[in-house]
């Protein structure tokens, strides 16, 4: 929802084509500032949690930890407030 988000804010087809070719969540939302998208403080914080989410791989044990951060992340009430707020 945060990408989508993100892109559907930016205005021109240059800086959707740019901000898709980027790496990384945060330089993705640096972008986006940097374009005078109005960028909410929330995503900036969730961007751990999301990270981890989209770097899971066939690595069972990076895996598992990854996995297992994402739910010690998620069980916190305020991340959960976050969360709720943005769906």
């Amino acid at each position: 929802m945060i990408d989508i988000h993100i892109y559907d804010c930016l205005s021109t087809d240059e800086e959707k084509t740019k901000y898709i070719e980027t790496h990384t969540t945060i330089k993705k939302l640096n972008y986006a500032v940097e374009q005078g998208v109005n960028v909410p403080e929330d995503y900036f914080l969730l961007q751990p949690l999301y990270n981890d989410a989209l770097h899971l791989n066939e690595n069972v044990n990076a895996t598992k930890n990854k996995i297992q951060s994402i739910c010690l992340k998620l069980d916190n009430i305020v991340v959960q407030g976050i969360v709720k707020r943005i769906e």
